[in-house]
């Protein structure tokens, strides 16, 4: 019998061999993909999702007409998106929610990263990813204008977007550190590069015996912020020196940043740790005997935004030479967790 197996974009039998369809879906996985994220931004933006909010099956013409928009492309579009399990389409032209729109309602877990990654600004910053190809070197804050990405945030809104997607991205992984990384050893935790405080919030929740958490952040980051119970906010740059404690947190920190800066950070970082105290970095971490998709996709993002990229352990192993060693790797910690001990 003839081998078969289900096309991802179409949902029907195709052979192994190249067909038709097979075809068709390289064409709008590979070449159709700003394509295809306008399709779904777009459902995003008229509030569709939202519109199952009270978990009642729901016509595409009723759809329409509340959002005010043509019904028969509405219709095309949700079914477009049926085989990735968008929608459900309980009768004809009668849809439900799944799982996956629960994702991207409002309090979904991916909710707030859809204004981020299907903004315009975005579309415009990969322009030029060519050249970051060509080049090796960050091209992406000159398609918009700026010298490096973070003066992309003189955009109110496109930073408020980028700082929306990241704490929703910190909803996301919080439980999964608080669940898999033992804090309670320590006395003085600092997260450096904190934002506003969220992680080492929790952390102090959980661990009554910690006596006091250092959050550590640019100056225009804790402007504001007023000290808690066991919190202490403080502002500066770990490019010059970093509050002393015997526990130090880098989270999605060192992706940010070239080889060069990020021996600079971690001498800061050595430099203010307790003897023998301990170093987390939380960063997805390259394995070049495995293939993860979402590394991959992270690491060519930061090349592009930041000349920066996701290190392998053994790139690790080299910057860290004089300052720390490998205390261990938690790999129960899906975005990677490697754990440094001072020398």
């Amino acid at each position: 019998m003839e081998d078969k197996k289900k096309d991802l974009v179409f949902g029907v039998n195709t052979c192994t061999e190249l067909d038709e369809f097979q075809i068709a879906n390289y064409l709008v996985t590979f070449a159709g993909g700003h394509i295809v994220s306008r399709f779904f931004s777009s459902l995003y933006q008229l509030g569709i999702f939202e519109q199952f909010k009270d978990d009642q099956p729901k016509h595409y013409k009723d759809i329409a007409k509340i959002v005010g928009c043509d019904p028969e492309c509405l219709h095309n579009v949700m079914k477009f998106f049926l085989p990735y399990k968008l929608f459900k389409e309980v009768s004809l032209g009668t849809y439900t929610k799944t799982s996956t729109t629960k994702l991207f309602m409002k309090g979904g877990k991916l909710y707030n990263f859809m204004d981020f990654i299907t903004s315009d600004k975005n579309y415009i910053l990969h322009k030029n990813f060519i050249e970051t190809l060509r080049t090796g070197q960050s091209k992406a804050p000159e398609a918009i204008g700026c010298n490096n990405f973070y003066e992309s945030f003189s955009d109110p809104v496109w930073e408020k977007s980028f700082t929306n997607s990241m704490e929703a991205f910190n909803d996301i992984s919080f439980p999964n550190i608080l669940e898999n990384v033992d804090f309670s050893p320590y006395k003085t935790i600092v997260d450096v590069g904190g934002s506003h405080g969220n992680l080492i919030r929790q952390l102090l929740r959980k661990y009554p015996s910690i006596q006091k958490g250092i959050n550590f952040d640019l100056p225009d980051v804790i402007k504001g912020k007023v000290n808690e119970e066991r919190l202490e906010f403080v502002s500066g740059t770990f490019f010059k020196s970093v509050p002393r404690g015997d526990c130090m947190i880098l989270k999605s920190i060192l992706h940010n940043w070239k080889d060069e800066d990020v021996k600079v950070i971690l001498q800061n970082c050595s430099n203010s740790l307790e003897d023998g105290g301990h170093l987390y970095i939380f960063d997805f971490m390259v394995d070049p005997q495995k293939f993860n998709h979402h590394v991959l996709w992270i690491d060519i993002t930061m090349r592009h935004f930041f000349g920066a990229k996701e290190r392998s352990l053994e790139e690790i192993e080299t910057l860290i030479q004089g300052k720390f060693k490998i205390h261990k790797v938690i790999k129960e910690v899906y975005m990677g967790c490697i754990v440094l001990t001072k020398i």
